[in-house]
């Protein structure tokens, strides 16, 4: 079996349950399920040679694993604001000793936005940047000639979209009270 063809497996599974995440309700199980995808992510652009992808994919595992310890043991938003900080800070110092070509940059973007949004307690804008996340994914990865890899990234955005609408609308009232209750806690 070539990389090539083990990545586009790998990157079916892993788009799969970044999918799966975005249709779950609970902060928690999202970024658990995320982590699994992420294994899969960084194994996927390490095989296409595509160093910039795997180590944008290596950070938003630790990011993932980190946000995910620090919602179940210090959720403070202090901590949150400087993990963020941290991760950004790296993001961007790694994106520069990666660099292959101007649409190096899609990855590093949908690391920041959603970076930018954990250091927030809210599911929605989380949700939101993950999309946009999968956005920039996919256009990078027509770039990378991984055609497969692009068609899952239009899958997790249709599925991301549709689950956020489908929650929006479930949900209106009890989100409203979410965003007042975390606008308290800033």
């Amino acid at each position: 079996m070539t990389a090539f063809v083990l990545s586009q497996i790998f990157v079916g599974v892993s788009s799969a349950l970044y999918a799966l995440s975005l249709l779950v309700k609970s902060k928690k199980i999202l970024l658990l399920v995320q982590i699994i995808s992420s294994i899969f992510f960084v194994a996927q652009y390490l095989l296409l040679g595509a160093y910039l992808g795997g180590l944008v994919a290596g950070l938003e595992l630790i990011r993932t694993i980190t946000f995910y310890f620090i919602d179940k043991n210090f959720n403070t938003n202090k901590v949150r604001f400087t993990a963020s900080a941290i991760f950004i800070v790296v993001g961007i110092i790694g994106s520069i000793f990666t660099w292959a070509a101007w649409y190096s940059v899609l990855p590093l973007l949908g690391l920041l936005a959603v970076t930018t949004c954990l250091a927030f307690n809210s599911i929605i804008p989380l949700k939101l940047s993950c999309i946009f996340s999968a956005i920039c994914a996919g256009i990078y990865l027509i770039f990378l000639k991984s055609y497969f890899g692009f068609a899952t990234q239009v899958f997790i955005i249709v599925i991301g979209v549709t689950g956020l609408i489908t929650m929006l609308i479930k949900n209106k009232k009890q989100l409203k009270q979410e965003d007042i209750n975390g606008k308290e806690n800033i």
